[in-house]
């Protein structure tokens, strides 16, 4: 959603300004002002939706999330414990409530590997397993 509203209000930005320049349409003055006017509307409509709708931040948190557990997931391969599991499951729990409270904008969203680590040892869950 953020970025067609961000692509889509700067694709419309620019048709506005360029039905105002085409020729094919100067004998039609009056359909030329109202798509000009049309996408000009549009185009700011999309950035309202986009500021308002805070969708930049969301997909921020969304995305350092699904990094996290995509890096966790190669964690995961190598626990053999379920000690080992234990903790992993501890940082999944702890990346989705970073990601939660980054789209609801308390904290930014991502996985701090120290401050989940720490509540579950110092060591990383390959290093556990062992």
């Amino acid at each position: 959603m953020y970025f067609t509203c961000i692509f889509g209000s700067a694709f419309l930005s620019a048709l506005a300004g360029l039905v105002l320049e085409l020729e094919l349409l100067q004998a039609w003055p009056r359909i030329r002002n109202d798509l000009a006017a049309t996408a000009a509307i549009l185009a700011a409509l999309l950035i309202t939706l986009s500021t308002t709708g805070d969708f930049q931040r969301k997909w921020q948190a969304n995305r350092l999330a699904a990094a996290a557990m995509e890096n966790l997931a190669y964690e995961l391969v190598t626990v053999k414990t379920a000690a080992g599991l234990s903790g992993v499951i501890v940082e999944i729990q702890a990346i989705n409530d970073a990601r939660n409270k980054g789209i609801v904008g308390e904290q930014p969203a991502g996985r701090s590997s120290e401050a989940s680590r720490s509540r579950i040892g110092a060591q990383p869950a390959a290093q556990r397993a062992r």
